[in-house]
């Protein structure tokens, strides 16, 4: 299994499921850079579950806190993998082929290599096990690959970076910190 490179950075499954691909699409991944999944071993690992209409609003949350790491550590503790879901019933079309390669290349992070690569038993487990329907979410999952959180989203968009590790643990401590007071409800409510 490969993963891609960065900012263009994708996954996939395998070159059989690349080959069976329209030869526009395969032009197109073959000019991207891959990489294996060790670049994932021993680290957080955010699988960032979304569409393609994902709004650039939440992609840009994610890319500050995302950028802040970055510059306060010199090897960030986490990585990110977007992972888009698309209806697997509806024809793939052009514009979604440049919806896609348009998100991927605005985000820092991995993603999976072409939507149609996700395999309609991860895709089915996504659905059920972490209840994705829509709406963006982050599934944290630690370095021994469980899941520590089973969405991150709101936990990441209230307290940003500080919330690292991610868990479901962390997000209690943070909670029992805070103080509820009329300027944490503003930021909430106006970000």
């Amino acid at each position: 299994m490969e993963l891609g490179t960065y900012g263009q950075q994708h996954l996939w499954s395998s070159d059989k499921a690349i080959e069976a691909l329209p030869p526009a699409c395969r032009s197109v991944l073959s000019s991207m850079n891959k990489v294996g999944v060790d670049v994932l071993r021993e680290k957080l690992v955010i699988i960032s579950l979304s569409d393609l209409e994902i709004a650039h609003d939440e992609v840009q949350v994610l890319m500050n806190i995302y950028k802040d790491t970055d510059r306060s550590k010199l090897e960030r503790p986490y990585e990110v993998v977007w992972v888009p879901i698309v209806d697997r019933t509806a024809p793939w079309n052009e514009a979604n082929e440049n919806t896609f390669n348009r998100l991927a290349a605005e985000m820092p992070w991995y993603s999976l290599h072409h939507p149609s690569l996700l395999e309609p038993v991860v895709w089915r487990y996504i659905k059920e096990a972490w209840h994705f329907e829509k709406n963006p979410s982050l599934v944290v999952l630690d370095n021994q690959g469980r899941v520590v959180c089973p969405n991150a989203l709101h936990m990441i968009l209230i307290w940003g970076a500080t919330a690292y590790p991610f868990s479901s643990t962390r997000e209690e401590s943070l909670w029992k910190e805070e103080t509820w007071r009329l300027e944490f409800l503003v930021m909430i409510l106006i970000p």
